[in-house]
């Protein structure tokens, strides 16, 4: 049995795995690079037996402008540090990539399949597949066109507070917490830094807050271009006077990895300099009763995709601690670093359980 590996070699993504793999003793994976994928110099043939590996294609501008230019979006990018562009182009080379892979090895073994990774990636349509499958999620208003018509929803709707949300989007980018008390009255608060000057949006490391209802009419407008929906604003518990969130890795099906994630702001991405919480405070909390709803429903939700071997879900807590809801699920969820459970980091515990 052979493992092979397409991902970034160079991301730190890459390394993991290596490392993974010789922590338990296997051969080290065939690595086949997105570039060379999507360049089509790739090449390799799994057996029925061999395992195939799709890791996340992010964090590699090659890459990005190859998956939009296979999408049908504009040839011959130049590099534009953190900007947030072309993202139903980016998706749809990324599935059509996805399904060349799947086409090309039929009797492979994938860890997560490509038709999951790919109905992951859509944001609006998991989120409506979660809710078919009748696991809890925030109201979904829908797809947003532009400015007045998200207005028009929440108004619609009586939604005072939402969040924005690209599909196709990872890590919050271009994700947008409005909060209104009219059309006038408004407070946007994003990673997405916006340059009116040339309407363009760069993704960023620090949450902003908008306040001009005209800049942010411009900036929702500008993302309504890259196929974004909105849900109602769910209202989060909170812990040591932070709201909080749930990154859960689910292996096989089974809850594994926890990290809470603590804000002073609507979006709880650790990235954005949000800090871990110390789970074991917020399960003495919660209690089991609590918890142990919330693990299963995380449960519930990896089960609606189970063509994924690992799966991470984020899941919201709300603050009368009588409903949950999931954020949104996330084929390449697994960059926890630091975290163990049952003697395992994420990796290991992924192929330790594909492989047992």
């Amino acid at each position: 049995m052979k493992y092979y590996h397409i991902c970034n070699p160079e991301n730190r993504r890459a390394q993991f795995v290596r490392e993974a793999l010789e922590r338990l003793q296997l051969a080290p994976a065939i690595e086949i690079s997105w570039k060379s994928l999507l360049e089509g110099e790739a090449e390799f043939r799994p057996g029925p037996a061999d395992v195939i590996r799709i890791e996340s294609p992010g964090e590699n501008f090659d890459v990005e402008r190859l998956l939009i230019e296979r999408g049908g979006g504009p040839r011959g990018l130049t590099y534009d540090r953190g900007r947030l562009y072309h993202q139903v182009a980016w998706y749809a080379g990324l599935v059509d990539v996805l399904g060349e892979i799947k086409t090309a090895f039929p009797g492979a073994r994938f860890m997560n399949h490509p038709d999951e990774i790919a109905a992951v990636f859509d944001k609006y349509s998991s989120q409506q597949h979660l809710k078919k499958a009748s696991i809890p999620v925030p109201e979904i208003l829908g797809r947003v066109e532009s400015f007045d018509h998200l207005v028009h929803l929440m108004e619609s709707t009586s939604s005072r507070r939402i969040f924005l949300k690209p599909c196709h989007s990872s890590s919050a980018s271009g994700v947008v917490a409005i909060q209104s008390a009219s059309p006038t009255r408004i407070l946007a608060t994003t990673s997405a830094n916006y340059i009116p000057e040339n309407s363009r949006i760069y993704n960023s490391l620090k949450l902003r807050r908008y306040r001009d209802p005209l800049v942010i009419r411009q900036l929702v407008d500008q993302l309504c271009q890259e196929n974004v929906f909105a849900e109602k604003w769910f209202p989060k518990d909170s812990i040591n006077g932070k709201v909080y969130d749930l990154r859960v890795l689910l292996i096989a099906g089974r809850a594994r990895h926890v990290v809470v994630r603590t804000s002073q702001s609507p979006i709880t991405n650790l990235h954005l300099g949000n800090e871990r919480g110390v789970l074991e405070e917020l399960k003495s909390k919660l209690g089991g009763e609590i918890w142990e709803g919330a693990l299963k429903t995380c449960e519930q939700a990896a089960a609606a995709f189970p063509k994924c071997h690992y799966i991470a879900v984020d899941l919201m807590i709300s603050s009368s601690q009588k409903r949950l809801a999931v954020a949104e699920v996330n084929a390449f969820g697994d960059l926890i670093p630091y975290v163990i459970s049952e003697g395992d980091d994420t990796y290991t515990a992924e192929f330790r359980s594909f492989t047992g």
